[in-house]
């Protein structure tokens, strides 16, 4: 009996330790696997968030994800605010060599605004990101991401791409808020090179950067981006004017007098370009200069007017009033009821009738700058302070205009100019500084400010401004 007992156990105990080791291999082999990927994740070194996929064009281009950085090129932050600045972004003041490939890469912001209430908002935003390698452009439209406050994020990734060799990667660095109301952000960017130990990177020498891969040559405007953007601009408001001849003439002579006296590259194609149309128009190309001449103030305004749409009926004109200011007053009841168009109409109409009529002009273009037509803001502002000289929020929009279309220097001239024409109004001075502060020329901001506070006792907007100055250049 004993014996048969111990043989009993003997089985128990070797079946129960079969089944305990049976059990630790398959715990072992599960940690196994769940491990797995990490492993993975580190051989890749994903360490960055994947972009979202977008619509790439040229060689070598892909919108697939994009592996950690390996070496970091270059990095940049802006702020996007409804305030005046660039729509796009060149980071690098001039190319650089990487492993033999001349490089260089622009970013243009793409913003939907909401400016109906007190408060603008910005309501979404994408980005087109375009890379140079060797001067060949490969380009990718990163969609445009809603921006909502609860869910937004500081740090979050907004979208990037692969380019080759090279990835660009943007991020949410900081937001403001007020209320629900996103009134700016700040976006962060870096260029990388996905290959690892990138050889020594260095400028170009002697070449500016130049997103449509022609470098400018000294002495020479038509092939500087600015040029190039500026007559691009043109061009795409004089598509808008098809039956509107003359209208059409005067937009394509600006194009073609942005791209400077001695053209070359793909300055030089556009402008061929541009001599092409206006002749078959029926006009005659200009020679110099960037700003339409004064003698033909008529074709400016028709191409600020554009083409005559049906014309809205103004309510009946009160006993003492103006026509032109019957039209202005009932424009602003159509814009109030955002009907856009109707109070465009109305504006062309009262200008129409009075030409000299400067709040008409005024209010066009306030009206176009919120609506991003930009180059029809400049020459509306041209037009009220053609009459209207010492009118500072015509000179403020002028150079918002001025500056979205890449020409601050333009729009800070006429800051200047205002000035000069009431250099005892503090007001006046401090959108000079608030000018040079957003045209990123952070020293004559710090003077103009420090001029102010000298002069005005000290008014708190020049000396909070003085104080983001110190914090951009220390």
């Amino acid at each position: 009996m004993n014996k048969f007992l111990s043989i009993f156990l003997a089985i128990v105990f070797i079946l129960s330790t079969g089944l305990v080791e049976a059990k630790a291999k398959a715990k072992a082999k599960g940690k196994t696997k769940k491990t797995a990927p990490k492993a993975a994740d580190s051989e890749e070194g994903a360490k960055e968030p994947l972009p979202d996929e977008g619509a790439a064009s040229g060689a070598g281009a892909t919108a697939k994800a994009v592996p950690g950085a390996e070496n970091i090129l270059n990095e940049f932050e802006r702020t996007i605010s409804f305030d005046a600045h660039p729509l796009k972004v060149q980071p690098l003041p001039r190319p650089i060599i990487v492993n033999g490939v001349k490089v260089d890469y622009e970013i243009e912001f793409l913003e939907k605004w909401d400016s109906k209430g007190k408060t603008p908002q910005i309501k979404e935003i994408g980005f087109n990101i375009v890379v140079n390698e060797n001067s060949k452009p490969l380009s990718i439209n990163v969609p445009s991401k809603v921006l909502v406050k609860k869910s937004l994020e500081k740090g979050s990734y907004l979208g990037g791409a692969k380019f080759g060799d090279f990835a660009v990667q943007l991020f949410l660095n900081d937001f403001e808020a007020t209320g629900k109301t996103i009134t700016s952000v700040t976006v962060a960017g870096k260029l990388t090179s996905l290959k690892p130990n990138a050889s020594v990177v260095k400028p170009v020498e002697g070449e500016a950067n130049s997103p449509t891969g022609t470098a400018g040559s000294e002495g020479s405007s038509g092939d500087s981006g600015a040029g190039i953007m500026i007559a691009e601009s043109f061009l795409k408001t004089a598509e808008t004017l098809a039956s509107n001849k003359v209208a059409q003439i005067a937009i394509l002579n600006k194009a073609l007098l942005a791209l400077g006296d001695n053209p070359t590259g793909k300055a030089l194609e556009m402008a061929t370009s541009i001599k092409g149309k206006i002749t078959a128009l029926g006009g005659v190309p200009k020679a110099s200069g960037i700003s339409a001449p004064e003698s033909e103030p008529k074709a400016s305004k028709e191409a600020v007017s554009g083409d005559k749409k049906s014309e809205v009926a103004p309510a009946t004109t009160p006993e003492g009033v103006s026509p032109a200011k019957s039209l202005l007053d009932e424009a602003k009841k159509q814009f109030a009821m955002d009907k856009q168009e109707d109070g465009r109409n109305l504006l062309r109409q009262a200008v129409e009738k009075d030409p000299k009529f400067w709040q008409a002009w005024k209010l066009m273009g306030e009206n176009a700058l919120a609506n991003s037509k930009y180059t029809k803001a400049k020459e509306a502002f041209e037009n009220v302070l053609q009459i209207k000289k010492d009118d500072l929020d015509s000179s403020v929009g002028y150079f918002k205009a001025c500056y979205y279309l890449g020409d601050s220097e333009a729009g800070l001239e006429r800051l200047r100019e205002a000035v000069r024409i009431a250099p005892n109004s503090s007001r006046t001075k401090m959108a000079l500084a608030e000018g040079y502060f957003q045209a990123g020329d952070y020293t004559a901001c710090g003077e103009e400010c420090q001029d102010i506070i000298n002069k005005f006792n000290a008014p708190k907007d020049a000396s909070d401004l003085l104080a983001k100055v110190h914090e951009k250049t220390k």
